[in-house]
């Protein structure tokens, strides 16, 4: 069977034509796929590209909210019984510092109060825009001066006493009583108190 010049022709422009198609389908789907990835979910170990940024979606929380108690804080410890689990929450919590200056580490007791859940928020609404003063988070801070860096703190109520763990970077575990610094918690203003004490107990090792 023979076949004409013009047929061969034509079977060559149709086969172009398709591998054209297929090439503008293989762009849409990369571009389409480009657009979605912009509104993933970043998971740590992805690698961002260049001119990728990472954005909170605070639509994504019931609640959210941020605090900075000064110095860095390795670790801290939720005081479970003096949570208020109905909103506005309340959350006192006991951490330690690692300060440059060795002299300006502290055993610090914090209470974050009034925390409201997170108010949706439309994507044309300022992120600006200021918390009414009634909805306005909360923090109060007391502390105990500690010699050294604090490695790990434990909370624990020992009978009625509240009490902390702190390992320091000398690497004596010391315990404290905060019935004292819990109680200023409870005074009004801004005033941060600091007291200096010794610990019920010291485990040298």
């Amino acid at each position: 069977m023979t076949t004409e010049p013009g047929m061969e022709v034509d079977d060559q422009d149709n086969n172009d034509e398709m591998k054209d198609e297929e090439e503008e389908d293989d762009d849409e789907e990369n571009s389409s796929s480009d657009e979605e990835g912009e509104e993933d979910v970043y998971v740590p170990g992805d690698k961002l590209e260049e001119g990728q940024t990472l954005e909170v979606d605070e639509n994504a929380y019931i609640l959210y909210h941020q605090c900075s108690l000064g110095p860095p804080c390795l670790s801290f410890d939720i005081l479970q019984d003096q949570v208020k689990a109905d909103y506005p929450l309340s959350v006192t919590s006991v951490a330690g510092t690692q300060a440059a200056k060795v002299t300006a580490n502290n055993i610090i007791v914090f209470r974050m109060s009034n925390l409201n859940c997170v108010r949706p928020r439309d994507e044309d609404e300022d992120s600006d825009v200021d918390e009414p003063d009634e909805e306005r988070p909360v923090l109060k801070m007391a502390g105990i001066k500690h010699a050294g860096c604090v490695n790990r703190v434990k909370y624990e109520r020992i009978g009625p006493t509240p009490v902390v763990a702190a390992w320091g970077e000398t690497g004596t575990v010391s315990v404290w009583n905060l019935s004292n610094v819990l109680s200023k918690l409870d005074i009004p203003g801004k005033e941060v108190f600091r007291e200096e004490t010794t610990p019920l107990q010291a485990f040298t090792g």
